[in-house]
């Protein structure tokens, strides 16, 4: 078995997508529509955004700023299978702890 399938037949990992999947529809966020070709066929998956602050200034681009510690935003992504269109949900946003 490999180990994506060892992860997506994870209890832990199902659950943790059932719990997103059970706050996005507490919140109304039911379309499950991709927004491009209209398909209901995704893939589900529990990523780590790496975020860097950006400074605000008045020149563009902005500095760049390297950090010896970068931060993240837990996410969950849907993938189309059908066009790969992608949809992101900040689990932050949804206080949903991994």
């Amino acid at each position: 078995m490999s180990e994506l399938d060892q992860r997506v037949t994870d209890p832990r990992f199902i659950d943790a997508i059932d719990r997103v999947m059970k706050e996005l529809q507490k919140r109304r966020a039911v379309n499950d529509r991709c927004q491009r070709c209209n398909a209901n066929n995704w893939n589900a998956d529990l990523i780590r955004v790496i975020a860097s602050p950006e400074m605000s200034g008045f020149g563009y681009p902005p500095p760049f700023i390297a950090s010896s510690s970068p931060s993240y935003i837990p996410t969950l992504a849907l993938s189309c299978k059908n066009c790969g269109n992608m949809v992101l949900h900040n689990l932050h946003v949804l206080n949903i702890p991994l």
